[in-house]
């Protein structure tokens, strides 16, 4: 199943941090396989969430043989052969035993080449990676074009990540959106004593219950994403008792997933 990441056209909404929260949750509470790919163009990349900065170099040692790499070396391949999942195999790098792994994000100097080599081979690249996951989970950023389009065409299940920023929401919601029928709303950095809490932003915008998560603001969360621990911390954290520092974050992010994931769990083997 294709899942797609989307900012809704919004800064700043944490569109990269929730969908890796996502991803992972999903294979480590509910042991899918999940897979996660970066496609826009970004100095930030997904890896540097995922893995400390030693790790990083040695992974970009033992790829070195490649021209190519990651998401650039599936464009790449794309463009001359069928993709397979062999050829998957060979680009992505696993981070939680046999369940989750990451495509390595563009090291191309121009973003405007590498979005439009990415226009042409997102279907094969959506397809093919389809077969090897339960659950394909893409960053897709927060802007809007022909590239970010042509992604969402292929998804399942768009998650648009928005703030508690009326103006944003009003914005956003005040426009009938191309695939909404395939959207779920997820709040990212959500502060429950916020006016436009969940419960006002269903009310508000008519939004059923089944289709608004919150993942709320976590300052130990925001470390580790910014530190290259994320797994660690969710390790640590996803089996937390109720009175446990963590617990409602946590709890309020496997909510989510369970919305997230609800829908196809009786298509997966």
């Amino acid at each position: 199943m294709k899942i797609v990441f989307w900012g809704g056209n919004a800064a700043h909404v944490g569109t990269t941090s929730n969908m890796l929260l996502v991803a992972l949750a999903a294979a480590q509470t509910y042991q899918y396989k999940t897979l996660m790919v970066q496609c826009r163009f970004d100095l930030n990349p997904i890896e540097g969430a995922l893995v400390d900065r030693k790790q990083r170099c040695q992974i970009k040692e033992e790829y070195s043989y490649l021209r190519n790499r990651g998401i650039d070396y599936l464009i790449h391949k794309s463009k001359f052969c069928e993709l397979t999942e062999e050829v998957v195999q060979q680009v992505l790098v696993p981070v939680w035993c046999d369940r989750a792994f990451y495509i390595p994000s563009s090291e191309k100097l121009h973003k405007e080449l590498f979005e439009k080599n990415l226009f042409y081979q997102i279907k094969n690249i959506s397809t093919v990676t389809e077969r090897f996951a339960d659950f394909t989970c893409f960053d897709a950023g927060s802007s809007y074009g022909e590239l970010t389009e042509e992604i969402l065409k292929y998804a399942d299940r768009i998650i648009v990540t928005l703030p508690q920023n009326p103006a944003v929401l009003d914005s956003f919601f005040s426009r009938r959106q191309k695939f909404q029928e395939k959207m779920l709303y997820l709040i990212g950095n959500y502060d429950y004593h916020s006016t436009y809490n969940a419960g006002n932003i269903q009310r508000i915008y008519r939004i059923p219950k089944d289709r608004l998560g919150v993942i709320p603001y976590n300052v130990r969360f925001q470390n580790a994403f910014y530190q290259g621990s994320l797994i660690r911390f969710l390790g640590k954290n996803l089996n937390c008792k109720r009175f446990h520092e963590n617990y409602y974050f946590v709890k309020e992010l496997l909510a989510s997933v369970k919305k997230i994931i609800h829908p196809f769990q009786n298509n997966i083997q």
